[in-house]
């Protein structure tokens, strides 16, 4: 894989910072929310991470601040900068959707609640950063398209955990895809391409 200077949109955390001009014309929130510091993980150093969302409870465990900014603001982890604490220490979440609650006002629901728990102010800039380009080898791998199901009803309950340790990772996604990533070997199913480059 080759580093490629690209440019990028990165979101730049201040104390001070402004506001970004462009508010939500509708502010949308929790019907309620508690907000917890995360339990350090056990003795074998194995953690587990991850979002469940079940009618109207949601519940997410074990994500550090920037990892619920860049959720909450559609960007990577690594297009935010600000204080060194946002990335080491974690946060377990567990919120109620008011009802008649849309699935596309989740975000905008994150949004309001770090606004309001943690006074999350924010702008954005233009930076140079280094990323990877993913491409085709010689000889290109040989991949296989997973079987398609038809007419497959919606999940009842979306879940995305991770956990992980010294000895590997293993994330599971909606939809039965999953991928692991142990002993220097990736295994995946079922998951898209643009998936396993942002791996």
């Amino acid at each position: 894989m080759d580093m490629k200077p690209l440019s990028a949109i990165g979101a730049v955390l201040l104390a001070c910072s402004v506001v970004h001009a462009q508010a939500p014309a509708e502010k949308v929130e929790f019907e309620v929310a508690t907000i917890k510091k995360s339990q350090p993980p056990g003795t074998d150093n194995a953690v587990t991470a991850g979002i469940k969302m079940d009618g109207s409870q949601v519940r997410i465990g074990l994500l550090t601040l920037r990892d619920y900014i860049a959720m909450a603001h559609r960007v990577k982890t690594y297009q935010i900068t600000g204080p060194d604490w946002i990335a080491t220490e974690r946060f377990d979440i567990a919120a109620k959707l008011p009802a008649g609650a849309k699935g596309d006002q989740f975000l905008p629901m994150m949004e309001s609640l770090l606004a309001d728990r943690f006074g999350l102010k924010f702008h954005r800039e233009r930076k140079e950063m280094g990323v990877y380009a993913l491409m085709i080898g010689k000889p290109p791998l040989k991949l296989k398209d997973s079987a398609v199901e038809a007419n497959t009803p919606p999940p009842s309950v979306f879940e995305v955990s991770g956990s992980g340790s010294a000895n590997g990772v293993a994330v599971n996604l909606p939809n039965g895809a999953s991928y692991t990533f142990t002993g220097g070997k990736f295994d995946g199913k079922k998951i898209e391409g643009r998936s396993i480059a942002e791996v």
